[in-house]
């Protein structure tokens, strides 16, 4: 069917990022693919040569096109499933399909820049705005996004903030960066966030959004144990537990373990099992939201 399989996966092209020199057998394979139908391009520039020796590309290499990054998104635009609003250079996806269901990953590959941008999934026909802070992930699955949902943002004037380790509860009108505190920059533990919010109508609402968390989040609503959400986005049904009229919200974040003090360039360091240093950006802490209820349209 013109598709390369490897596993379960199947692919219709090759992208070789552009290398000055390339081994021999793994250019006669793609050489072989080219030849057989499937579509192999070269990004920017073909190679000099081979890796083993100083002799000339094989025979066949010049079937493979170069063509230069700013025209490859063109050249593949009958192929690919998604576009974003904007360029994005470290927004990295991954399609798959599993039980007939069709999940879009995606990754933040940055240390520092926050994604906040429009994907468009152009099999579906189906646009969503998607925002990942540094190195952050969400798993996208398609059958929840197809169904037609609205966003009732929940008015709550006032939060109770209590913090592992502190006596003393804060009472804070807008969520804000708990590790702004200068007593609070290294902390790492649970932080709860208790407030009150009014609803008129609870029968259609289906899931509870909590909107930006660092770094997960257990909520319970009325005393009702939702469980616990640990990526974007978080969310999660809420079943029975809404009742008409004020309701209760008590939302436990839990904080990284691995916060460490900043060095002179403003990274934190932390150890993987190892004694090198692998170096992160210093991330917020905490719940910002905005929170809110996901009903189900008809």
């Amino acid at each position: 069917n013109g598709l390369l399989k490897i596993g379960r996966e199947e692919f219709s092209c090759i992208i070789i990022p552009y290398c000055q020199y390339i081994r021999r057998d793994v250019l006669l394979s793609l050489i072989k693919l080219k030849k057989d139908g499937f579509n192999v391009i070269f990004a920017n520039e073909a190679p000099e040569g081979c890796c083993e020796d100083n002799a000339a590309l094989p025979e066949g290499t010049d079937l493979i096109p170069a063509i230069p990054l700013s025209d490859l998104a063109a050249e593949l635009d009958s192929i690919r499933d998604i576009k974003t609003s904007g360029y994005e250079h470290f927004l990295h996806y991954h399609h798959f399909i599993k039980d007939g269901e069709h999940y879009y990953f995606f990754l933040n590959g940055d240390m520092r820049t926050t994604i906040d941008t429009e994907v468009t999934f152009l099999n579906e026909n189906r646009t969503m705005k998607i925002r990942l802070m540094p190195l952050e992930s969400l798993l996208v699955k398609m059958s929840d996004i197809c169904q037609k949902e609205s966003h009732e943002v929940l008015d709550i004037n006032e939060w109770t903030v209590s913090i592992e380790g502190f006596e003393e509860k804060r009472v804070i009108k807008e969520l804000i960066d708990i590790g702004s505190d200068d007593k609070l920059v290294y902390f790492s533990g649970r932080i709860i966030y208790e407030g009150q919010f009014h609803i008129d109508d609870p029968s259609s609402a289906t899931a509870i959004d909590l909107g930006e968390v660092c770094d997960g989040a257990e909520v319970r609503i009325n005393g009702n144990d939702l469980g616990l959400t640990v990526y974007a986005p978080y969310r999660l049904p809420v079943n029975d537990a809404l009742t008409e009229g004020m309701n209760t919200v008590r939302i436990e974040v839990r904080v990284s373990p691995e916060r460490k003090p900043m060095d002179a360039n403003g990274f934190r360091a932390f150890f993987v099992g190892t004694s090198t240093p692998t170096y992160m950006v210093k991330t917020k802490m905490g719940l910002f939201g905005p929170l809110s209820l996901i009903r189900k349209e008809s």
